[in-house]
């Protein structure tokens, strides 16, 4: 498998990832406890942006 470019897709779709992890903490009453996965996903998002914003003024 070629990481770099799993990571480049990520960083580049970084916006989906945030929506995903809303989606994942907002269906708290349908998945249960998994909600609290969805906040960690939403921390992970607003990493992937910060790599993008340094990876755009590189």
């Amino acid at each position: 498998m070629d990481f770099k470019k799993q990571k480049d897709s990520l960083i580049d779709n970084a916006l989906s990832v945030f929506f995903i992890g809303i989606f994942i903490s907002l269906s708290d009453g349908l998945l249960g406890r998994i909600g609290v996965l969805g906040s960690v996903v939403m921390l992970i998002s607003y990493y992937l942006m910060y790599l993008k914003s340094k990876k755009s003024n590189d």
